[in-house]
């Protein structure tokens, strides 16, 4: 793919990745230093509308993240580098257990996410049912060309699940006629855990003038700091309706750091080209991840600690494995793209659920004969897609340019849930509690394309739309004590739903200078509807009367796609020789039909609804300042005030109520120093900051998440092709409290389960490049 030379600022070097490696740690990194000595600001080439363009003349809500950048702050984690850009969001329990959300638009209910992923060509967000959410894998960062997190609805050129934004990573291709090595050691110690480490890897190999593999893997482990402790004397809740206190209660067992992780992953990609028009990248992509648990703790006592009456592990697997292909045929006036891509992908949780049926079955009593006994609750989400996009992208230096393009998809998934309680068999008749099955299939068709017309040098006008269909089959079968039919019998539900509609979208752009650009957008946005899990209408767990006081005696089987219309004003501007880069934009988002958890009080079983409409205001800001003398800074701040407009009974919402998981602010910044030391010799340092302010969540009642602000520094000395780091990630040691998560089962009014950051890390990263 080419770059038309009228995207081209006049008089500056347009590369992939950023001059001098200084990272602009807000992760607004589509400028850095050229040189790292204070001069003009260079940029980054990006693909956001499916073409390259450079970032400060494309007419979107975009920041990149080069890969030198990443490198320069040794790699971070996913969760990291997204979650300090300007509107985004996260609620996660631990890596590659994450949800991101993107101006005010929450994902807490329904199947699918509202933030599209993309893994270079291939789709990840597929529509999952998952109890712990929509999250999304954590791929590794090392060897990756760039990151780039589009803001705002992206629905026509990336479709459904795209009604917040888009996160793309963009692997590093194999270089033909280019042998290439690098290598990256860590090691480091997290206070209250104990000792990490990672080895990462890179080797690019030319074979032929035609042909290079390029191999990429790492190994990573990293020390828990969640304690799992079994205590005697269990206490009922107190008559306030709190938790018993677990302090100093006699321990039977304590299981240190359980939360450890162990990760491998390793990409594998070729570059051919038999002609010099043709390109073909196919690759393939494995990641597995263990652990002893999820980053939780009790909110009481909040002691890091998670106690339990009965010893239940609750070790937790992820593996993904994935491959594509792409081919690329560049044609004098149009580039011709096809790419195809399968994945796999398992998750495996255990949690225990020892209090919870003492809570609601047994009034809190957890030790027989008067409770259940211990057990934990399984969940297993086998999930796999193929996918395909075929789109011809225009070339050339004239006014009309253009992107048409044919999509398909074929997701499937399976939900497991299952539960045997040995206690139970006296009260129920069974030690079935829950044997839940729900396979599922989406299948998704669209045809997308989007005109740009340049009416003056000055003035482009962009039009697009996408027009999709989807159908959708899900069957759930049931049985146990605690399911549909309230015992061993078996319950089958099945039925399948389909819809289609039309996303536009509209853009004008006026650009006076190369340095100068202003932007207006209308953009409409969607995610698929899905199915609902039958509510029990009998035996112990019986929701029967909250249905009926909903008017309503079954929970629906389905629900409807929700969407999204955005209006965006915004501008990007170069100041000071270009030393100066001021981005904002501000916006007005109306959301319809929106995917609401409707939870059954008496029984504590939640559905999803189409329940009322809500609306989001807010703006973006974004500056990074080549001060000189080898100082530069950067900062974002971002505001969204996402409410619901109008009262919605079912949910108890009333009209201005706060959407949950949104934060009215967030923002980050960062100072950072380069200087030469020598010829081949020089010191880097950086100290940043992430805050995200407080925000609601919702278990089994409505909680406020306090806010929290995460610092880290970094100290590097390179020397030719080696470079050496000592860094310290949260540098204040704050237990950040990421959010409330939801429990397999069903969410207790006495205490949460509680998602945290990772405890102060020190450590020291050693780098090495050979080309």
């Amino acid at each position: 793919m080419r770059i038309a030379s009228s995207a081209l600022p006049r008089g500056i070097l347009v590369s992939v990745g950023v001059a001098g490696g200084l990272y602009s740690a807000v992760a607004h990194a589509q400028t850095a230093l050229t040189g790292g000595t204070g001069g003009e600001l260079a940029e980054i080439v990006v693909t956001a509308e499916k073409r390259a363009e450079t970032l400060q003349s494309t007419p979107i809500s975009v920041t990149a993240v080069s890969g030198e950048d990443l490198e320069a702050r040794g790699t971070p984690s996913l969760s990291d580098v997204v979650t300090a850009v300007p509107g985004v969001t996260q609620r996660s329990s631990g890596p590659g257990v994450t949800e991101y959300e993107m101006r005010g638009m929450s994902s807490s209910a329904g199947s699918s996410p509202t933030v599209g992923f993309y893994l270079d060509e291939t789709p990840l967000t597929a529509p999952a049912a998952a109890q712990w959410g929509k999250v999304v894998i954590d791929p590794n960062l090392y060897d990756v060309e760039r990151v780039e997190v589009l803001r705002g609805p992206q629905g026509t050129l990336y479709g459904s699940g795209s009604m917040g934004g888009t996160i793309k990573i963009i692997p590093h291709s194999a270089e033909l006629g280019t042998l290439n090595v690098s290598a990256d050691v860590q090691g480091s110690g997290t206070q209250g855990g104990g000792p990490n480490g990672r080895v990462s890897a890179m080797v690019n190999i030319p074979l032929a003038e035609t042909l290079a593999l390029r191999l990429v893997a790492t190994a990573f482990d990293q020390s828990g700091w969640i304690d799992r402790t079994v205590v005697g004397d269990f206490p009922v809740p107190q008559a306030s309706g709190a938790r018993g206190d677990m302090i100093g209660l006699p321990v039977i067992a304590n299981h240190d750091d359980v939360n450890d992780l162990h990760e491998v992953a390793m990409r594998l990609s070729a570059t051919f080209k038999p002609i010099d028009s043709l390109t073909i990248t196919p690759s393939i992509f494995y990641q597995e991840t263990t652990s002893g648990g999820l980053s939780v703790f009790d909110s009481l006592p909040g002691t890091e600690t998670h106690y339990q009456p009965y010893d239940v592990a609750e070790p937790l697997s992820d593996r993904t494995r994935m491959a594509s292909i792409v081919g690329n045929y560049d044609l004098p006036v149009a580039d011709i793209v096809l790419s195809l891509s399968e994945w796999k992908r398992t998750l495996t949780l255990i949690q225990d659920q020892s209090e919870n049926l003492a809570y609601f079955f047994t009034a809190g009593n957890v030790y027989p004969p008067a409770g259940l006994g211990g057990s934990g609750i399984h969940e297993d989400d086998p999930e796999q897609q193929f996918s395909g996009e075929l789109r011809i992208v225009s070339q050339g230096h004239g006014p009309l340019q253009g992107v048409l393009g044919l999509f398909y998809s074929n997701f499937g998934t399976t939900w497991n849930v299952y539960a045997q309680v040995p206690g139970s068999l006296a009260a129920f008749g069974t030690t079935n509690e829950l044997n839940w099955t729900q396979p599922q299939t989406v299948k998704q068709k669209a045809v997308f394309g989007e005109a740009s017309y340049a009416v003056t040098n000055e003035l482009k006008v962009t039009l697009g739309g996408r027009y999709f269909l989807y159908d959708e089959a899900v069957r759930t079968t049931q049985s146990g004590w605690v399911s549909y039919t309230g015992s061993d019998a078996v319950y089958t539900a099945a039925g399948t739903h389909s819809e289609s509609g039309v996303n536009p979208k509209a853009t004008i752009s006026y650009e006076p200078t190369n340095d100068f650009t202003v932007f207006a957008t209308v953009a409409k946005g969607f995610r698929p509807g899905g199915g609902n899990a039958p509510v029990p209408v009998s035996g112990p767990g019986s929701c029967l009367a909250s249905l009926t006081a909903l008017g309503i005696t079954n929970a629906p089987l389905f629900y409807n796609s929700d969407s999204v219309i955005s209006y965006e004003l915004g501008e990007k501007l170069r100041l000071l020789d270009r030393r100066l880069t001021l981005n904002a934009s501000g916006y007005h988002i109306n959301w319809s039909d929106v995917q609401q958890t409707v939870v059954l009080t008496v029984c504590g079983y939640p559905f999803t609804g189409n329940e009322g409409r809500a609306t989001v205001d807010g703006g973006e800001f974004e500056g990074t300042y080549a001060i000189g003398g080898g100082w530069s800074a950067s900062a974002n701040i971002a505001h969204a005030k996402a409410q619901l407009s109008e009262n919605v009974p079912s949910t108890g919402g009333h009209k201005g109520d706060e959407l949950q998981d949104t934060p009215a602010w967030t923002g980050s910044a960062a100072l950072n120093y380069t200087r030469a030391l020598g010829s081949d010799l020089t010191l880097t340092g950086r100290v940043g900051a992430t805050y995200v302010g407080n925000r609601i969540d919702v278990t089994y009642a409505r909680n406020q998440v306090p806010s929290y602000t995460l610092a880290d520094a970094r100290v590097t000395v390179g020397w030719k092709q080696w470079s050496t780091a000592l860094f310290v990630d949260n540098l204040t040691n704050k237990q950040a409290s990421i959010d409330n998560i939801v429990a397999l089962s069903v969410n207790l009014p006495t205490y949460n389960r509680v998602s945290t950051s990772q405890p102060r890390t020190v450590g020291l990263q050693i780098h090495y490049n050979f080309r």
